[in-house]
C-alpha cells in the first residue's frame, strides 16, 4: 500500500507544470510567498478574533466578522499555495512526521473551531477554545517551518 502512495506522489512530482515550477527561477519563491501571506492572513485575523474572545468571553460578530472573513481568505490562499507547494515534492512531503503534524493541527484546528460554535454564549468555553485557537495555531507554523528542515 505504501509503495502505491510513494509511486503517486512521485507521479505528481513528475507533472510537467509541476517540474516547471520547481526549476523556476520565480515561480516556485512567489508560490512560496502566496503562502506565507495566507498564513500571515491567516493566524493574524485569527490571533485578533481569538485575543477578542479572552478579552470579552464571547464572539462579537459585529466587531469579529471582518476579522473572520480574513481569515477565511487567508485560509484559501495557504491551502492553495500549499497544495502547490507539496506538489514540488510530494514524495518526500508525504514522508515527513512535521508535514503530518502539520495538518493533524489544522484538523484540531477545524474540530476547535466546531467546538467554539456549538458551545458559543459560555464564557468559560469561548476562552479554552480561543486559547487552545491560538496554540494550535502557532504550532501548526511551527510545525510547517520544520518540514523544510527535515
Amino acid at each position: 500500500m505504501w509503495d502505491v502512495v510513494l509511486a503517486t506522489m512521485n507521479m505528481v512530482q513528475e507533472l510537467d507544470w509541476v517540474r516547471a515550477l520547481r526549476t523556476s527561477t520565480w515561480a516556485y519563491p512567489l508560490v512560496n510567498a502566496a503562502h506565507i501571506a495566507g498564513f500571515a492572513l491567516l493566524f493574524g485575523a485569527i490571533a485578533v478574533v481569538d485575543i477578542s474572545i479572552l478579552r470579552r468571553g464571547h464572539h462579537d460578530p459585529a466587531t469579529d466578522g471582518f476579522s473572520v472573513r480574513i481569515a477565511f481568505l487567508g485560509f484559501g490562499f495557504a491551502l492553495a499555495s500549499g497544495l502547490v507547494l507539496f506538489a514540488v515534492r510530494a514524495q518526500a512531503y508525504v514522508q515527513n512526521p512535521f508535514m503530518g503534524m502539520k495538518l493533524c493541527l489544522i484538523l484540531l484546528a477545524g474540530a476547535n473551531a466546531l467546538f467554539f460554535h456549538i458551545m458559543s454564549g459560555r464564557a468559560n468555553a469561548s476562552r479554552i477554545s480561543a486559547s487552545v485557537s491560538l496554540f494550535i495555531w502557532t504550532a501548526t507554523i511551527g510545525s510547517g517551518r520544520l518540514v523544510g528542515f527535515w
